[in-house]
């Protein structure tokens, strides 16, 4: 049980915020005789035995004062808006024979509470309070979805930047066998090379490994083994070239 508890008294139908220490078990309630219920409630003041009890509804509980009352108004069971100003000159409407002793506590019927029907003003503040988190998780999304663009945006620039930084230190790809073997000279790290030319498959990696190094015109001069139909070779064979 949190601290403070929005209670509706049975008999009379009025609500207010209390203190837990004020309940007696689920469905009764101590009422102060006298002193300013808002100032008891919020010093969290004890009930005194002397105090008579009342049968009640939970209605909502926090463990805040003013949360447990704004709590009321967005579930609209509070029918008034001085819950301020309550004092013991406001308690609840009951003769004294409808008060409780500790004795008859456990001998009194259980009363439903009757339903009542929600107020126009109570719908009203329900919608402009829903509204005003539609509002709030529009801005947020539009919030997450140009951070998203711009992270997009980011990780598209440091893919780029090492391809750039690769290319400019790839060789000029030959279109005869002069320029392939100045080619080979000056072959940069391997790891550079690796970086540019791996792909999802062996056959495709090797394929882009030519690239680096021939223009097509070379490129068609060879094959993987040099030979043909008939193990005749038709080809230079790239596997026994020193590259």
């Amino acid at each position: 049980m949190k601290k403070f508890v929005f209670v509706k008294f049975l008999e009379g139908g009025q609500s207010y915020v209390v203190f837990n220490g004020w309940l007696v078990g689920l469905n009764r309630c101590r009422w102060p005789t006298d002193g300013n219920i808002q100032s008891m409630v919020k010093e969290e003041m004890e009930a005194k035995d002397t105090w008579p009890i009342y049968s009640c509804e939970i209605l909502c509980q926090s463990n805040t004062y003013d949360r447990c009352l704004k709590k009321a108004y967005l579930q609209h069971i509070v029918e008034t808006t001085d819950e301020e100003d309550v004092t013991v000159n406001q308690a609840p409407p009951l003769t004294r024979t409808q008060s409780i002793s500790p004795k008859q506590l456990f001998a009194v019927s259980q009363i439903v509470p009757k339903k009542k029907r929600k107020s126009a003003n109570a719908e009203l503040h329900i919608n402009c309070h829903y509204n005003y988190q539609l509002r709030d998780m529009g801005n947020e999304i539009i919030f997450l979805a140009t951070s998203v663009q711009r992270l997009e945006k980011k990780i598209d620039q440091l893919i780029e930047c090492p391809k750039k930084r690769v290319n400019s230190q790839l060789p000029i790809a030959a279109e005869d066998e002069e320029e392939l073997a100045a080619a080979m000279k000056t072959m940069p790290d391997i790891a550079i090379i690796a970086a540019h030319v791996e792909r999802a498959t062996l056959r495709a990696s090797v394929r882009e490994f030519i690239k680096v190094f021939m223009k097509k015109s070379l490129a068609l001069q060879y094959s993987w083994s040099g030979l043909g139909e008939k193990r005749i070779r038709l080809k230079k064979a790239i596997r026994e070239h020193e590259l």
